[in-house]
């Protein structure tokens, strides 16, 4: 993905635990360690609703399951202690949410810093003293302890991922949101999706982003019949792909700027490949639309709209687009010990085969074997 000028050789990360990706190591490995799976649909998951919300829009789900009766629901799909077959890890917190139209979830916060993206549906949507109507390709960003909430519009389900990460104390993932104006959130009636007083911003900032009007790139070092003839990194029509930075470290405005986080969204043409490649960062993918054939070290699986696939450090990951539609999908690195290992770009496994389209693979040449557990 990100366009820099470190080279990293062509390594793979040991991962002892197979529930928390790391960051570093002195002897990486290569392979998936036995028993461990690079793929989970959100329809595996349970669907959930947090038990400390008011009755009158959490339902009445037992041990905080969301049933017919809950306004919402959410998927945890990475995080600190979320349940199988979620994929554990302690630096970031992601899943997804959809929540019925006419609908309001009222005015929160929490410590942690944290993003929503629109798939589908719209709201209008508040934090601090802001408010955007938002739509699919909408980015909220929620720095933490900022006041937000919103209200469904239109006759459609609000669909949408969200993220909360740690920049300093991984502890912060593990606190709930909590209701600002309880005594207004408790009725249905008198829920608001602001502040009751409305907090101040700090000025200048903004907490929303058009996703479509961050620039459209491809990655340079890439091989020219895959990225296109695009000048400084720009996807042109020549490309297969092409994607959009929303959160990163030195990402370029209207972007937001976070050492922490990298994170956004990428299309890619039907029937193309993207090559084989690898990089030091954790990563997730979560498919939009479209399908794929992905693999990851010695795994293959045709991925479907509403799948994540989790790239643990130097995992060798690569997909063919399948079926007439372009495939289209949010992805995010994030950091664990290493905010640097966010500015390592990807490098492709077998650079000899991605070169030409017609070579190219979307699984490395040998394919990594397998590793045993101790």
């Amino acid at each position: 993905m990100k366009d820099l000028i470190s080279a990293f050789l062509l390594i793979f990360l040991l991962n002892p635990n197979p529930g928390v990706a790391q960051a570093t190591s002195t002897n990486p490995t290569p392979g998936r360690l036995e028993g461990t799976t690079a793929f989970l649909h959100e329809s595996a998951t349970p669907a959930k609703a947090t038990k400390t919300h008011p009755a009158w829009f959490r339902g009445t789900g037992a041990n905080g399951l969301a049933d017919a009766n809950a306004k919402y629901f959410y998927h945890e799909l990475i995080g600190p202690g979320v349940p199988p077959p979620a994929f554990q890890n302690n630096f970031l917190y992601f899943g997804s949410l959809e929540m019925k139209a006419g609908y309001t979830y009222p005015a929160h916060n929490h410590p942690a810093a944290e993003f929503y993206y629109i798939l589908d549906g719209e709201a209008d949507w508040y934090v601090d003293d802001e408010v955007e109507h938002v739509k699919p390709g909408s980015l909220i960003y929620h720095r933490p302890n900022a006041v937000h909430g919103w209200t469904v519009t239109g006759d459609k389900p609000l669909k949408v991922v969200w993220g909360w990460w740690s920049d300093t104390d991984p502890s912060l993932l593990n606190t709930s949101a909590k209701m600002v104006n309880p005594d207004l959130a408790g009725e249905q009636e008198t829920a608001k999706p602001f502040a009751v007083p409305l907090p101040k911003r700090k000025p200048g900032t903004t907490a929303f982003l058009d996703g479509n009007a961050t620039p459209a790139k491809a990655t340079k070092t890439h091989p020219a019949w895959f990225r296109g003839t695009g000048a400084n990194g720009l996807a042109d029509a020549n490309a297969k792909y092409f994607y959009h930075e929303l959160i990163g470290p030195g990402v370029p405005p209207p972007a937001f700027q976070n050492n922490f986080l990298y994170f956004g969204s990428l299309e890619m043409k039907a029937g193309y490949t993207y090559p084989a490649h690898n990089h030091p960062a954790s990563e997730f993918y979560y498919v939009v639309d479209g399908e794929a054939d992905w693999y990851v070290d010695d795994e293959a699986q045709h991925v479907t709209p509403g799948s994540l696939i989790y790239h643990r450090p130097y995992a060798v990951h690569g997909w063919t687009v399948t079926g007439n539609k372009p495939l289209k999908v949010v992805w995010g690195w994030w950091s664990e010990t290493d905010p640097s290992v966010l500015n390592a770009s990807a490098k492709m496994v077998n650079p000899d085969l991605a070169s030409k389209q017609e070579t190219a693979l979307p699984k490395a040449v040998p394919v990594p074997a397998v590793r045993q557990r101790p």
